[in-house]
């Protein structure tokens, strides 16, 4: 079974453990607005040093490939370099392309 972590819990532990290298990306919250819902991985271009390393969808948690088409409600644990994870926190939002 997974558990629901959020960006403040991720926070917290990487700031007791010193292992700033991952962030909890959640696409769409159920709003339909992410400019990362309906794209491909490999469509996000997303900076050197990241990677998308575990996507849960429904309560069931994969390994994506970049051809994986992100969906609504997705939540993604991203790992990287912690200056790249930033980048990315700072876009997320952002249209892709």
């Amino acid at each position: 079974a997974y558990f629901t972590i959020d960006q403040q819990q991720i926070d917290m532990f990487a700031d007791a453990t010193g292992d700033h290298q991952w962030i909890h990306v959640d696409v769409g919250q159920g709003a339909g607005l992410s400019p990362w819902a309906g794209r491909a991985v490999r469509e996000l271009q997303l900076p050197a040093g990241v990677l998308v390393a575990l996507i849960r969808r429904n309560g069931h948690g994969f390994v994506p490939h970049g051809s994986t088409v992100l969906e609504d409600g997705d939540h993604l644990t991203v790992i990287g370099e912690p200056r790249a994870l930033r980048e990315v926190e700072s876009r997320r939002e952002a249209p892709v392309g």
